[in-house]
């Protein structure tokens, strides 16, 4: 599976694969099933999910939290995502459409 794809359910299937596409540079949409994340889920969550998959061969369990606010301007996300098989990644994205940066979260000793 290429890393620019995206698998999305019903909100994609208003929009054919070409104007999604558009929408998001870099990125190449394709119709399918098999999301963790609910029909409703927004498209950043989508696209994490895939990129989750595509580089870190992390099926998702669930989205820990995740923070959302302006910052200069931008659009900034961040968060942690659980993995099926346990791990666990901090994730964030300093801008609306930008791939998201993803790190494994590591236990620390204090």
């Amino acid at each position: 599976m290429n890393v620019g794809m995206i698998i999305c359910r019903s909100a994609c299937r208003l929009l054919t694969p070409t104007s999604i596409a558009l929408l998001f540079t870099g990125f190449l949409v394709v119709l399918g099933n098999g999301s963790a994340l609910s029909d409703g889920a927004p498209l950043w969550q989508l696209a994490l999910q895939q990129q989750l998959r595509s580089e870190r061969d992390c099926e998702l369990l669930s989205i820990l939290h995740v923070r959302q606010y302006e910052l200069a301007g931008s659009h900034v996300l961040e968060g942690r995502v659980a993995c099926v098989d346990r791990r666990e990644f901090d994730f964030s994205r300093p801008q609306l459409h930008s791939k998201f940066k993803i790190q494994l979260c590591l236990p620390t000793a204090c």
